[in-house]
């Protein structure tokens, strides 16, 4: 057992694929020799301090405090008969066979151009905010937290625990459905930790001012430290098919490895889910608190989630539901509206860019020219002048 402060998921995956390596050597009396060293934790916790304190970090400011402009609320509860603490959880777990998982893997993705994240924190927020009665969803979305902060930096096979959390508040109007997934992609692209996931943990923890700062920054910045906590966490875990092999010296353990935190640790969420691709199949899981939450209310929940997840592979696997977003082509400052113009149903679009003054100039000649249709026709090249 090794506590999650030393290792996370993507560590698991480092040392079980070591051992596994290693064993199968010494079985056929071979020499152990594994993979090279990447960057060292405590380089890369070093790198992280010192970003903390840049000044890009602090120009961040204004975005995270924007996200103040929707009001924080609770999320309901059947009653409070106790403290929300670690032996007051119970689980609901949820699952797609293996026919949805695949298309949830591989036909959805592409009809919108977005990551499996966004399609799962789509379904939630049109899950949760009917329940909440809110037009607002604060989330704390878990992530490996394993970012590059400068050129040679290798994290790949770093064993520590690094997750970090990314707090997110996600909207959604009324009707939206069909264009739900595109509309929460686009929200969560716009976010600085899209790219760098640390900015709002460097700043609300590592970030030192000192009195060189102005004094508004300062103030701005205390009032970053006080935001209120996101009463839900979400974590993706990814394929873990690809960690435990079939053929490998591991298996999944039958057996229950029990508690994980002492049982009177008090929860920082009232609902943690957790998700993850096993043997094939999604499977999801939501821990809750027996002192907060009846099992009814989550099973409602979870149900609700799945079915959601059903019907965005439905809406996706349809070829007239497809669609980009300005954040799928940042070099093209483009408008919503332009996009859809000019992309329509397409979903064959791997970049968009904007022509510049010479370029212009090229296409108009092979416009005009005889050959344009067939240069135009080519799978390979789309040229666009507007």
């Amino acid at each position: 057992m090794i506590h999650h402060l030393l290792v996370d998921g993507v560590s698991w995956r480092v040392l079980l694929e070591d051992i596994q390596v290693a064993y199968s050597q010494l079985v056929q009396n071979q020499a152990v020799k594994l993979a090279a060293k990447t960057t060292a934790f405590q380089q890369w916790a070093g790198q992280l301090q010192s970003y903390a304190q840049s000044e890009e970090v602090v120009k961040q400011l204004p975005y995270w405090l924007a996200q103040t402009d929707h009001l924080f609320h609770n999320l309901p509860t059947d009653h409070q008969t106790g403290a929300n603490t670690a032996s007051s959880v119970e689980h609901v777990r949820q699952a797609l066979n293996r026919e949805e998982t695949r298309a949830l893997l591989e036909d959805v993705p592409p009809a919108f151009h977005t990551q499996i994240n966004d399609v799962l924190l789509t379904a939630l927020a049109l899950t949760l905010l009917p329940w909440s009665g809110n037009r607002a969803l604060f989330v704390n979305l878990e992530s490996h937290g394993r970012e590059y902060l400068q050129p040679g930096m290798d994290l790949s096979r770093s064993v520590a625990g690094s997750p970090a959390y990314i707090h997110c508040c996600w909207t959604c109007g009324t009707g939206r459905d069909a264009t739900a997934d595109r509309f929460e992609a686009d929200q969560r692209a716009v976010a600085p930790g899209a790219t760098f996931r640390h900015w709002l943990w460097a700043l609300r923890y590592l970030y030192q001012p000192d009195e060189s700062l102005p004094a508004e920054q300062r103030a701005t910045l205390e009032q970053l430290r006080t935001l209120p906590c996101a009463q839900l966490s979400f974590n993706y875990l990814g394929q873990f098919d690809q960690v435990i092999q079939s053929d490998g010296i591991f298996g999944e353990a039958a057996e229950s490895s029990g508690m994980s935190q002492y049982e009177n640790n008090l929860r920082v969420h009232l609902l943690d889910i957790t998700a993850s691709i096993v043997d094939g199949g999604f499977a999801i899981d939501w821990a809750y608190s027996t002192a907060h939450h009846e099992a009814k209310t989550i099973e409602r929940l979870a149900n609700n989630f799945i079915q959601r997840v059903r019907q965005i592979i439905v809406l996706c696997q349809d070829l007239q539901n497809s669609g980009y977003t300005p954040s799928d082509f940042p070099l093209a400052c483009m408008t919503q509206e332009q996009i859809d113009r000019l992309l329509g149903n397409n979903r064959n679009v791997e970049s968009v860019y904007r022509c510049r003054p010479c370029s212009r100039v090229c296409c108009s000649i092979v416009s005009m020219s005889q050959s344009a249709a067939t240069i135009l026709s080519r799978p390979a090249l789309a040229l666009m002048v507007h």
